[in-house]
């Protein structure tokens, strides 16, 4: 543009108006006056659009900045530094506008590293960078390996098919050992039965067991009176009693008499 005239810039500038300044430039008549320079036009535009806001806002807005949630750090790192810009100190001294660019740029650092959401900023904030660049950095990496690992732990993963061929093979499993679905007996020559020691069925289904419950026991034998020993009697067994039972049935007789 060094070489078009003042009519060509501004016609190139009004052109290429967006809708705020479309609108100032439309309602402000001064901006279509014949004899507008290249540089009052410029200036017009500047002080419409110029930050009126103090320095407290934008040194807030650098305290308290936090990561957004689908922000990548590079376009964190940016917004930081458009805010300490904003907060820097001007001075005409080259050595005092040294000082303002380093205070300011420690404020951007501790603020980038501060602002950092989740695992990046657990570890950019354990590795303590020392310099904003260094932050950047390690941000970076930290985001690039979770994004590596995310990716591997998609690939790695069932599919939808997958996952449903598995839960109906669970299911089948579980019906099949389910509590409701009678177990059926085994058989075979591994099954032993105690009762008969044969093979190839429980005792429980044993043919000689069920043989000896269906046949009718024996009644009870009874107990012959007959062959029953005589006791004597406790007052022969006593000792002293020598009289034989005639004599004691001749001598009621004789009392009777």
């Amino acid at each position: 543009m060094g070489r078009w005239s003042q009519e060509d810039c501004m016609q190139l500038a009004t052109l290429r108006l967006l809708d705020p300044a479309k609108a100032f430039y439309n309602a402000n008549l001064d901006l279509h006056a014949a004899d507008l320079t290249w540089e009052g036009f410029k200036v017009a535009f500047r002080e419409r659009f110029r930050d009126v806001r103090p320095d407290q806002f934008y040194f807030s807005k650098l305290q308290t900045a936090k990561q957004g949630k689908n922000e990548d750090p590079q376009d964190f790192a940016d917004r930081c530094r458009g805010l300490a810009q904003k907060v820097m100190g001007r001075d005409s001294d080259p050595i005092a506008q040294r000082i303002h660019r380093e205070n300011a740029e420690r404020m951007c650092l501790a603020s980038f590293v501060g602002g950092l959401q989740g695992t990046v900023g657990r570890h950019t904030r354990i590795a303590n960078p020392q310099s904003m660049q260094q932050a950047l950095t390690i941000a970076l990496a930290a985001t690039e390996a979770i994004r590596q690992e995310k990716g591997s732990e998609i690939f790695l993963a069932k599919t939808p098919e997958e996952h449903s061929v598995h839960d109906s093979r669970a299911d089948t499993r579980r019906n099949r050992f389910s509590k409701s679905t009678p177990m059926k007996p085994r058989k075979g020559p591994e099954i032993r039965c105690y009762e008969c020691d044969g093979r190839g069925h429980y005792a429980r289904e044993c043919p000689t067991r069920s043989k000896r419950e269906s046949k009718p026991q024996d009644p009870p034998r009874n107990k012959d009176t007959s062959k029953r020993s005589i006791q004597p009697s406790r007052a022969r067994n006593r000792p002293g009693s020598t009289k034989d039972p005639d004599t004691k049935k001749g001598t009621r007789d004789q009392g009777n008499e």
